[in-house]
Order: structure tokens, then sequence, then C-alpha cells
């Protein structure tokens, strides 16, 4: 069965490979038919997938230790495969495309199992710059002889020569006395006893699409001026018109209004150091309500942790640098519940801060019909303030920052559906920035980030994957009217009345 095979991300781009075999490996391993040298194609390091003809048509089975997908849809153990369908060896790569072509092996003599050696691209154009030989026929009658080959130019007798030249000659004395009577370029014709003034519209130079049309009060020189004794410099009667070219407009930014929406409303988190004064930036939160921002629980407790041990703790505005003290930090009580089932416990990974003062700017949770279009795919941005996690000094600023990308993939806790959901964001998204708010495209938060993904395989390459929860507003006792007293709770180490 002949299929090719077409690299379009990683080290190999642009490699085309054509086999007839009814199995195909594809992997890190030199000894597989597609080789994807894990020392430049890092991503592939510990890939690797079989295409095999089976019964019922062809399908892709994943030997490799972490996901392969087949049109972004995960593929763990097996699949169908279709011609045309896109695989990606990892999340991060390398990408190619599988295609059946019918007949390959007759034409191209394919031994099964050998890929196809492809013509080289100079010597197809090589080809293509030869012009085509002309079959071999009789002598052409005299008929025949006197219609040139296409292509080549019209060659004229000495009698179609000379009736040519005589219609030329009494096409110039037409012209000659029709410029006589009605005057030469650019002199006023005569209408009756009025002078109409010569036409204004510009003259096509047809070498390079330039227009030799006067600006209006210049004159261009004409036999009129000429009689008139009329001395102009050439540069003065042509004045050429300066050439305009539109620079490329910029593509806009298809999240730039939603990211302008939700900024005013991010603050970042910062702690006081009580021995030495230093101050450290901390993490990000959005504000949702004139008291209350929005972070993750991981954040809250250890926000609380620091306040415990004397440590003063705050949340800033960068628009204005203003200082909002903290006041209570709640988080979700499913996060304290599920501290010894770390896989359960991000699904509850959400806190809530209160803060001293008004908060000027909020931003606004997306609603339950937002929600719902929630999918692999749908797309999403990030927004925060990233930090190096060092103390702050007078030559550090701070500024937010976003990124887009789409969700790769959404998990749930029971009920389902029903409970907590868990977005596996494909999103560039930088250190230091858990709590930050994930927005949709009307800039509404649609959940908040709780940490990367781990690397499942020891030595691979970190997954540009990212993890946020869902901020569902009845089930997280953030809609009016729900118990929100039994949602919320103080994390550990909640500092008591005496500290």
């Amino acid at each position: 069965m002949a299929v090719e095979i077409v690299i379009h991300s990683g080290e190999r781009q642009g490699e085309s490979l054509r086999f007839d075999a009814r199995e195909i490996r594809v992997g890190d391993r030199p000894e597989f038919e597609v080789y994807f040298n894990p020392g430049t194609d890092e991503p592939a390091r510990n890939q690797s997938a079989i295409f095999r003809l089976e019964p019922d048509g062809w399908k892709i089975h994943n030997t490799g230790v972490r996901e392969v997908l087949v049109n972004e849809d995960l593929v763990t153990s097996s699949a169908r495969i279709r011609s045309g369908d896109m695989i990606r060896m990892s999340p991060d790569g390398p990408d190619f495309s599988f295609s059946l072509l019918s007949g390959l092996s007759q034409a191209a003599g394919l031994t099964p199992g050998t890929a196809a050696k492809l013509p080289d691209s100079s010597a197809v154009a090589a080809q293509e710059e030869q012009p085509p030989k002309l079959p071999a026929s009789e002598p052409a009658s005299s008929e025949q002889q006197s219609m040139p080959p296409p292509g080549h130019p019209t060659v004229l007798t000495g009698a179609a020569q000379r009736a040519v030249g005589l219609a030329v000659a009494g096409l110039a004395v037409i012209v000659l006395l029709g410029w006589l009577v009605w005057g030469g370029p650019g002199t006023d014709r005569l209408v009756g006893n009025a002078a109409v003034p010569p036409t204004t519209e510009p003259e096509i130079d047809s070498d390079n699409g330039t227009s030799d049309k006067q600006p209006d009060g210049a004159s261009a020189q004409t036999g009129a001026e000429s009689h008139s004794g009329a001395d102009q410099s050439a540069a003065g009667q042509y004045a050429a018109r300066p050439a305009t070219h539109e620079a490329p407009q910029a593509k806009p930014d298809p999240w730039a209004s939603a990211v302008k929406r939700i900024e005013p409303a991010l603050v970042l988190f910062q702690v006081e150091d009580p021995k030495s004064s230093s101050v450290w930036p901390f993490a990000t939160g959005c504000a949702i309500d004139p008291q209350t921002i929005l972070t993750s629980a991981t954040v809250g407790s250890e926000l609380e942790k620091f306040r415990a041990d004397g440590w003063q703790a705050w949340a800033i505005r960068l628009s204005d640098e203003s200082k909002y003290m903290l006041k209570e930090i709640r988080v979700h009580v499913g996060h304290t519940a599920s501290e010894s089932e770390p896989e359960k416990r991000v699904y509850f990974d959400v806190a809530r801060v209160i803060v001293q003062g008004t908060l000027p700017a909020t931003a606004q949770l997306a609603g339950t019909e937002s929600l719902a279009e929630l999918d692999r795919g749908y797309p999403i941005a990030w927004c925060g303030i990233p930090h190096d996690g060092e103390a702050i000094n007078r030559f550090q600023s701070f500024s937010a920052e976003s990124a887009a990308g789409k969700v790769f993939v959404i998990t749930s806790l029971p009920p389902s559906p029903g409970g907590p959901r868990l977005l596996h964001l494909n999103v560039p998204i930088p250190e230091n920035v858990i709590g930050s708010p994930l927005i949709n495209p009307d800039g509404k938060i649609v959940a908040v980030y709780c940490s990367p993904a781990a690397s499942e395989a020891q030595g691979a390459r970190p997954l540009n994957l990212h993890y946020a929860l869902v901020v569902e507003p009845q089930l997280l006792g953030l809609s009016e009217g729900s118990e929100s007293e039994k949602v919320w709770v103080a994390p550990k180490g909640k500092m008591t009345n005496d500290e």
C-alpha cells in the first residue's frame, strides 16, 4: 500500500517520504522507517508510533511514553487513521501528515518497506527551463511555410512590407493634419468661438505605470509656449510627483480589547520580611469586586503562612501603585479536605482574598453560557504580572503581560458533568504567575491558573502545558444566593486573633 509522509515541523521539516508497506514505524530510534533524532528534535524523545494496515483499514498504535495526537485528538493506545490526517508526535511536535497514494508502487517502482527517492528539485527546474523539442516532420508546403510556428515572430514578405509601409505613411499624414487643425498638445482647442482647455486626464507611462499629470497652475512645455519665447527649465516644467507607497498595516491583535478590559483589575501580591525590611514580589490576583481578589488556593495558603510568621502582605495595583493590605484569606473547602490527594486537590485550587479599602477596577466572571462553550481547541488567553522572584530594588519594574493559546484537554471530577473542571492549556505562560486569570475573547474570567504540567518522562523536555481551574460561580460559591460560608474556609496556618 503506497503511503506518503510529509514532515511539517522539526529538524526534518519539508521532507517527503514515500513507502510501499503495510507497516511503518515512526519515532526516536534509528532503525525506524521515519526517524526523529532526539538530539535535534527534543520533543520526539521517548516517543514512537506504528502505522499498520489492518483488515478494517490503517491504524496508528502509540508505543511511546506520552500521548500522540491525530488532528489534535489524543491517542493513548490506538486509533483509526485516514488519508490526510495530521499527526503530532508530542504536544510540542514534530508534526507530519499521512496520505495514501493509489498506484504509487507501480509508477515509482518501490520495493515493499522502502522510501521512494524524490527527483532533485534543481533537476526538475532545469528540465522546466528547456524549450520543448519540435517533432520531426516532412518539409512543409510553400503555403505552410508562410505561417510561423507558435511563439515565433511573424516575418513579412517584400510585398507585404510595402503595403504596410504605405498604410503607415497615410496614417502619419492624417495625424499631422489633425495636429495642425486642432493644435499641438497643451494648446486650447477652438469649439465655435470658445476656447476649451485641453483634457487634464493624466497620461500613464506604460513602462512604469506613473502619471505625468501636472499640479494645478503648472504649465507643460507646449508648441504655443515655444512660440511665445517662454524659457522655462525642464525641471520646472515637468516637476515629478513624489511616489507614495502605503506601508503595510499590522494585523490587529484579536485579544487586544479583551486584555485591555482586564488589565486594570490585576494586582501583584507582595510580602515584606520584618527582619530585613526587604520586599518580595509573590503572585498575581484579579479583583472581582471592590473588596475581593480572586487567586489560587496555593497562593492564598502561602500568603497566610507569611502573615502567621509576622510578614506584612498586601496587593498593589501597577497603574497607580496603590497598596491594599490583606484583611482576610479564604480557600475552597475542597482544597483543605484533599491535602493528601494532590491529583484531586488541584480541582479546588482557588481562593478569595479580602482587602482593606476599595479596589477601583474589577473584572467580570464568565457566565454559565460562556463556560458551557469550553471545549478542546477553545481560544483562551492568560493575563498576569510575571517577576523573577528576587527582592524588589529600585532598578526593577513590573508590567502586566498576556499570552494567547487554546484549551488542550478538559478533565473533571465526578459527577461528570457537574463536577469541578480542570483545563489543560497549551499557552506560553511564564514563571511566578500562579493565581492569575485566564480569559475568554470577551475579556471575562473563565479560569484561575494553578500550575504548569509536570513532565511525564524522566529527562524529557517539559511540556508547554498548564493547569487552570474553571471558575464556575455556582459551584464555587461565587454566585448570588450560594452558601459561600460552607464553601470558603480559612487556610492551614491561619492567624489567630492573638497574633
